[in-house]
């Protein structure tokens, strides 16, 4: 079945339901194709009211880890081994379980050569799972966009207008909002700051924000209301956020500013956009006026003039490769389509056993950073989500653990492992007085994203390599300074020191690249509007068109380049 639109959308994230909305608004008949499922609030897994053990199976049943293309996790077997009945035959909680098992995970976790991915399915995109943060790139982060153009000043009305539209409020201080400020006040490092939150009030959610999450033409008048009431029904008297630190598992209430409570809401129920879940793009051919674009497992084909693919870094560039490989779209560019990959330097660290009260469960994720432009370093503190803090009890020591196994003599080693000596541990300091680093910084974008058989993986040359881990060596001396400003000892994250391999593996949340700006072929995929050189009305509108690592988190930057790149598209002719 043939489906025409003016223009097409591919992913829902901060790309593409900016993109969506703005093209909707300016008359063009919009249809957005998203990957992963429609994930309303009471199909978040995680609950204060299940133990540990039943959390963290809910959170593997969303989950897939993938390796070269294939999947490593538990979801397949499950799949195989369980025959489930039509939806229509089952209660409650085995349609959250089938939701959970057959349709595309929440969290993607892709395990690369050196450093692992992990990104989001669903409408919405990485909104569902970041940690609510907007935060606007430095100057100093543009240096290597493309020349000729002030970035910092020709984004500003952008980073205005997507602020207005999702709204923020400033982080509610709490205990590791306070520790990682007297970190940097102690240690004479960067600068404190509260971070900007997208984060609403409960009385905004009930009298219409809601309404987003269910924004799927075909869902039904009661089972908005429904959901409007599950999600309620504990937390009416509270009005606010309830500080449970699951913002990265999906809030069940609906609190956060997702993307599909604003800008998808807005364009499906206002601008008339259709939105279809669960499509996604494998391919697309040019036409004599537009693009066909192909979808997995559904009998339905899309044409329309103007393309928009926003289907992620790592989506998006996969993607093109696959079209270029296999000749759909012959003009892109050989030389730059892969290249510039950064994991936007992120890095996570540990302070552990502090000398004052963190309570790193409480709080939304992130509610405060450190600053250390002109650097472009962002070193902010990270909460564990409040059903997953007894799971750190058994975590988080290890690290401490090994660190010192690795430094003891042979002769101590075996007195430890027969039990003659024992290493201290204060169960107390993990979530109380522990604290997460999460860093972010301007790494370099040394790495190129390659087609592996049916899927990617990134190449990194020596060169790139040895400024990465450099970059990284650096980042942990002011990770060692904040933790001695908050008397703790500070263990790195154990993927980057590790006796199982020789060098180290980094984990990154924020992946750019892949399809960078350029002024011309011989530095780009896109032209600094967004469109594929050689290709009409073709755009790229994410993270995989940012050139270098931002130093801050991306998502606030990406809207405002999709808010640009939607601006200049001209408007549909009657």
């Amino acid at each position: 079945m043939m489906n025409e639109y003016d223009a097409v959308i591919i992913g829902s994230g901060f790309g593409g339901a900016v993109t969506a909305y703005k093209l909707a608004m300016k008359g063009h008949r919009v249809c957005i194709l998203e990957r992963g499922p429609q994930w309303t609030g009471e199909y978040f897994p995680g609950s204060a009211e299940k133990d540990v053990y039943e959390n963290v199976q809910e959170i593997i049943s969303a989950s897939q880890l993938i390796k070269m293309g294939e999947s490593l996790g538990v979801r397949e077997e499950l799949r195989r081994l369980i025959p489930w009945p039509p939806m229509d035959e089952l209660n409650e909680e085995l349609k959250k379980l089938k939701k959970l098992l057959y349709e595309p995970p929440l969290w993607e976790y892709r395990w690369l050569k050196k450093m692992d991915v992990l990104t989001a399915n669903g409408v919405g995109g990485g909104s569902l799972i970041y940690a609510n943060v907007l935060c606007r790139a430095h100057k100093e982060a543009f240096q290597d966009w493309p020349q000729g153009m002030d970035w910092a000043s020709e984004l500003e009305r952008h980073y205005d207008e997507v602020e207005g539209e999702i709204g923020t409020n400033i982080g509610i201080g709490h205990d590791k909002s306070r520790a990682l400020e007297i970190a940097s006040k102690n240690s004479g490092k960067g600068q404190w700051k509260s971070m900007n939150l997208a984060i609403q009030k409960l009385h905004d959610r009930v009298n219409g924000g809601l309404d987003c999450a269910i924004c799927h033409p075909n869902r039904k008048e009661e089972e908005l209301k429904d959901a409007r009431a599950k999600a309620c029904e504990k937390e009416k008297e509270e009005g606010l956020c309830m500080s449970c630190g699951r913002c990265v598992l999906g809030c069940k209430r609906l609190n956060k500013r997702t993307l599909d409570l604003n800008y998808i809401r807005r364009a499906v129920r206002e601008k008339g956009a259709h939105l279809y879940p669960n499509h996604e793009v494998t391919g697309i051919k040019p036409l004599d006026n537009g693009y066909l674009i192909l979808c997995d497992e559904q009998e339905r084909a899309f044409k329309a003039k103007t393309v928009v693919i926003a289907a992620g870094t790592l989506g998006s560039t996969k993607l093109l490769l696959r079209c270029k490989k296999e000749g759909t779209l012959p003009n892109l560019s050989d030389k730059t389509l892969g290249t510039k990959f950064s994991g936007n330097g992120d890095f996570q660290g540990f302070a552990y056993n502090c000398n004052i009260p963190v309570n790193s469960s409480i709080g939304p994720t992130i509610t405060s950073g450190i600053d250390f432009n002109p650097k472009t370093i962002m070193v902010e503190e990270g909460g564990i989500p409040d059903v997953l803090a007894p799971l750190a009890q058994a975590f988080i020591p290890p690290f401490g653990v090994l660190e010192r196994l690795m430094s003891l003599e042979f002769t101590d080693f075996i007195n430890l492992i027969m039990g003659q000596e024992r290493l201290e541990f204060k169960e107390e300091a993990v979530t109380k007085k522990s604290i997460m680093f999460l860093c972010m910084g301007r790494d370099g974008a040394y790495g190129k994203i390659r087609l592996s058989g049916d899927d990617i993986d990134v190449d990194w040359d020596e060169e790139g390599l040895e400024k990465l881990e450099a970059f990284i060596g650096g980042l942990e001396t002011e990770l060692r300074d904040l933790t001695a400003g908050i008397g703790g000892t500070y263990f790195p994250n154990p993927l980057w020191r590790n006796p199982l391999w020789d060098k180290g593996k980094l984990v990154t949340v924020h992946p750019l690249g892949g399809c960078p700006m350029g002024l011309n072929e011989k530095e780009g995929v896109v032209k600094p509007n967004g469109e594929v050189f050689g290709h009409d009305n073709l755009y790229v509108a994410d993270g995989s068109i940012i050139p270098a690592a931002l130093g801050v988190n991306p998502s606030l930057t990406i809207a405002a380049l999709a808010n640009r790149i939607a601006e200049n598209i001209p408007a549909k002719t009657f």
